[in-house]
């Protein structure tokens, strides 16, 4: 007998957003369920948490259901689908200035009442469309329960033998704006009302729209903790990536499953469609998970690999544990645990296993030079962290005590310190694990040394579990590890391991960049971040007393100053660091410290940079590699990853952190954590940037370096290589020095790019816009008439159309704005912005040719072209400007407004007499006027077939 509970889990439709698009999904989601069901048999339930339509119309209702839900119905049957509303189901033009905070104070809005539903009116018409859909009433769950005194939805059905209770709830009552997220609730007493009327039921699964760290915090707490209690699995969209978590709701756990955007964009746009299958064994208490996502190239439904941890997948599926299997159940009589053997646990590659006897053996003597080398912004190592002439901050003290605590509590705790570059994080991380170890000589650390050492999610069971052994495992570059550790955590977690906790160190901006959601830490339990931002009063103290002990060396500019003095100017120092991406601690000490001589200073370092060779065989040195780091650094581009430096230096990936990164960070010259390459401070960047600018002293040329560094980037691009920030490299860079008056060096980039990829379009409309904006029209032309064939972009023929026609050639702007539109010029046919852009310049060049030649057919194909661009849906205020000029020009002449279809083979006779009378010869890959078909503009334009 079959005892599991097998369902299909859809959200975020956004009917209405693409038709075309949303047609092609609905055929492919349904062949893909007729394929499941041909090889495993129906779902048992179907459940879509919301955002069925995208604007809240009766039409996109109608549609979604026509295109899908009817034809699913038929496979799974009707009574099986279960929906609930989500934020684009609400009509926000309806009862828009309601007040949540009023809402919120009423003592009965959300009561299981009849008074509550009768308060809760006032937002139905907002939910119109959504309850008054008729195809919506066949389902199981009616959409009256919107308006009924429960609010949410109560289904309980017996399905393979098991007794499952459904909770449908309404998360999008109080949606509003783009500023939801923290304000919303489905209603704490509904919720509890509901789960009231379940709670017999051997299987509890809810259904909403929301995560539910987008409700109000008065109310995500005692929800969360209702989940827990009843230890619910949560199903819900909106964030429109597939995505698992076990949650904490009031010293209980449940679990939430997220099922990403069923249509989120076209197949070649950022987003991806993503759909999850589920199967829940109640017996073996786990839940097989499959997340799955369109594959443009294959043309299918894949497996979403990089859905949820590996750590739970098993072949082609993921084995999550279910909520009663995580923590034992109030009530019920453990038994103890059978004795474990001793383990023994062998440290990996890259990693170094430490007690308390082991400082003994990192701690050595320090010399003077070396502690002024720190003060200076050296990069800091266990023997310079431990030394008695470094001060501790406080914030050691902070998080050293937070994770004693959660040791002697046996709670699981992820501690994170956070902050720029040379705000002193690696030095509190090292003194951290240092504190911990000297505290309780019980604890035991596994410390990631290496920059390619991994992160192993086995050691979930590998680590052994002793009386009274607690596990730091500590990362700084933590973002590298980012998701292995919250895998890992996840994991013991999981398994109730208390004695394993995580001490992590990294720069704030790379570890948001992560794919680990924000929100994804902050709802594990212990989680807790800690931001290392200045200084405060004591360690400003504590840093003025260390500087003491070495008189002026140490002291610098604060010399001859009192203690209490000194300590204010470094405060004062510290707070005057206007960007939170520079290391406000080692500013002040860079200011502090070196003072007018920071240029000095600078050209010291540049001179011994340049006596270091990176590798004896070759000639590039320490300072070239500087060079690279400097010149993004100063210009605050913070893209400068490892593979691109590596590349621009002629290195193999694998020497650079030996041999360029450690020996820059050891003369102060460069922060080597992370993914990303700074200096140690952006003040000597700039100093060094200003010094290669304005001094022949160093073979340093900055235009060739950032030259250098694009050439790198695109090069490594194109041999299908991930680089991080790849738009930055090919379009953020050129704008920016062009907008800050480098116009040659933006040109020399845009160039250097073409030159990578001869036949990369995009590149090549850059450069000429680039170029046409430099007032160099004669070179933006050129860029077109020397290109080889392009890969296929509309916007690359416009932009030829523009450039000839600055250049007076008007009927080869109109010929080529034609080759935009047509169907053989790209895969994909154009679209309203495309075609409104081309139809304005096609009707530009046939009006000056008109006034030009007085031919009728001109000023035909003028007004032809603005009949149709004006028609066109979404048009922005610029291009119904000047369509709507060239549309006057032509009615001005006699031109009658032309049908849609007799406007179209007008647009196509103009297009070929301007091409009979062209200025100039184009390359032979350019298509004919008289060949141009334009099928997918006539589909566009709601033509078919005429």
């Amino acid at each position: 007998m079959n005892t599991t509970l097998r369902w299909l889990h859809l959200s975020d439709f956004h009917t209405g957003k693409d038709d075309y698009g949303q047609l092609q999904l609905f055929s492919s989601l349904l062949k893909h369920v007729d394929q499941r069901i041909k090889e495993q048999g129906a779902p048992d339930l179907v459940f879509i948490t919301g955002d069925i339509a995208d604007r809240a119309i009766s039409e996109q209702y109608d549609k979604f259901a026509e295109e899908f839900l009817l034809p699913l119905a038929e496979r799974v049957g009707e009574k099986t689908i279960l929906l609930v509303p989500g934020n684009h189901d609400v009509d926000r033009e309806r009862r828009k200035y309601f007040s949540r905070d009023e809402i919120r104070r009423s003592a009965e809005f959300f009561d299981p009442t009849p008074k509550g539903a009768t308060e809760r009116e006032d937002l139905l018409p907002r939910f119109g469309a959504y309850i008054k859909n008729e195809n919506f009433q066949l389902m199981p769950n009616t959409n009256d329960w919107l308006g009924n005194e429960t609010g949410c939805f109560i289904h309980s059905i017996d399905k393979n033998g098991i007794d499952v209770g459904i909770l449908g709830l309404n998360t999008a009552w109080l949606t509003k704006d783009k500023a939801d997220q923290g304000q919303l609730t489905p209603g704490k007493a509904l919720v509890e009302k509901g789960l009231e009327a379940i709670s017999d039921t051997k299987v509890k699964i809810v259904l909403g729209h929301h995560p539910l760290d987008w409700l109000h915090p008065d109310d995500r707490k005692p929800i969360e903790a209702l989940f827990g209690q009843h230890q619910v699995l949560y199903l819900h969209g909106h964030m429109h990536q597939n995505d698992a978590g076990i949650t904490h709701g009031a010293g209980n756990l449940f679990l939430a499953l997220q099922s990403g955007a069923a249509f989120q964009a076209r197949e070649d746009e950022k987003w991806v469609n993503r759909l999850l299958w589920a199967e829940l064994e109640p017996e073996a208490r786990e839940l097989a998970v499959e997340p799955w996502k369109w594959h443009k190239g294959h043309q299918e439904w894949k497996l979403d690999f990089e859905a949820f941890s590996e750590q739970y997948r098993q072949s082609d599926r993921w084995l999550l544990p279910l909520p009663g299997s995580l923590v034992p159940q109030q009530g019920k009589p453990q038994t103890a645990p059978a004795a474990q053997p001793e383990k023994k646990f062998k440290e990996p590659m890259g990693w170094e296993l430490l007690a308390p006897e082991s400082l003994e053996k990192l701690a050595s003597p320090t010399e003077e030079a070396e502690i002024l080398a720190y003060f200076d912004g050296r990069q800091p190592v266990w023997r310079l962290a431990l030394s008695p002439q470094v001060p501790r901050r406080a914030v050691v003290e902070r998080i050293a005590e937070s994770i004693l605590a959660a040791g002697e509590a046996d709670r699981p705790g992820v501690f994170l310190l956070l902050g720029a570059g040379g705000e002193g994080k690696s030095t509190a991380f090292f003194q951290t694990m240092e504190r911990v170890l000297r505290t309780d000589g019980n604890w035991r650390l596994l410390h990631r040394r290496g920059e390619n050492a991994a992160l192993n999610r086995a050691w979930a069971e590998e680590l052994p579990r002793e009386e009274g052994r607690r596990w730091l495992i500590a990362s700084d570059d933590a973002d590298q590890v980012a998701e292995d550790v919250y895998a890992l955590a996840f994991a013991l977690q999981s398994k109730g391991r208390g004695d394993v906790h995580f001490l992590l160190c990294a720069r704030h901006t790379e570890w948001r960049s992560t794919k680990v959601e924000q929100r994804q830490w902050e709802n594990l339990p212990g989680y807790r971040e800690e931001i290392l931002r200045g200084l405060d009063e004591a360690d400003a103290t504590a840093i003025v007393a260390a500087w003491e002990r070495y008189q002026d060396r140490g002291l610098g500019e604060l010399a001859g100053k009192s203690r209490e003095e000194a300590v204010a100017a470094l405060l004062v120092a510290s707070r005057s660091e206007v960007s939170e991406d520079e290391g406000a601690f080692l500013g002040a000490l860079l200011r502090l410290r070196l003072g007018d001589q920071m240029k000095a200073y600078v050209r010291k370092l540049l001179d011994r940079l340049g006596e270091k060779k990176i590798l004896p065989t070759k000639p590039e040195t320490l300072l070239d590699a500087f060079g690279y780091i400097a010149a993004m650094h100063a210009e605050n581009k913070p893209f400068l990853s490892k593979p691109v430096l590596a590349r621009a230096l002629g290195i193999e990936p694998r020497e650079l952190r030996g041999k360029v990164l450690w020996p820059l960070g050891e003369e102060a010259a460069a922060d080597i954590s992370g993914e990303m390459v700074y200096t140690r401070h952006r003040a000597i960047a700039e100093a060094a940037l200003d010094i290669f600018k304005n001094t022949t002293r160093y073979p340093v040329e900055p235009e060739e370096l950032y030259e250098g560094l694009v050439i790198s980037a695109e090069e490594l691009s194109q041999k299908g290589l991930f680089i991080v920030a790849l738009d930055k490299w090919r379009n953020e860079l050129p704008d920016y020095f062009f907008e800050h008056g480098e116009q040659n060096l933006a040109i020399r980039l845009a160039q250097a790019l073409v030159k990578v990829a001869p036949t990369d379009s995009y590149r090549r409309v850059k450069l000429s816009q680039l170029l046409r904006k430099a007032g160099q029209p004669e070179l933006a032309l050129q860029t077109f008439r020397d290109a080889p064939r392009p890969e296929d972009h509309r916007a690359f023929f416009h932009e030829w159309a523009v450039a000839e026609g600055e250049q007076g050639n008007r009927a080869l702007n109109v010929w080529l704005d034609a080759v935009a539109l047509a169907d053989a010029t790209a895969r994909r046919p154009p679209d309203n912005r495309t075609t409104a852009m081309c139809l304005t310049g096609f009707g530009i060049a046939c009006r000056e040719l008109y006034r030009s030649y007085n031919t009728p057919l001109f000023i035909e194909g003028c007004g032809a072209a603005s009949d149709l661009g004006l028609a066109l849906p979404y048009l922005d205020p610029k291009a119904k400007r000047f369509l709507s000029e060239n549309q006057a020009a032509a009615r001005e002449a006699g031109v009658e407004e032309f049908p849609p279809a007799a406007a179209l083979r007008k647009v196509k006779e103009a297009a070929v007499a301007a091409h009979g009378q062209r200025e100039a010869d184009l390359q032979d890959w350019v298509q004919p006027a008289v060949e141009l078909t334009f099928d997918g503009l006539k589909a566009l334009l709601g033509l078919g077939e005429s």
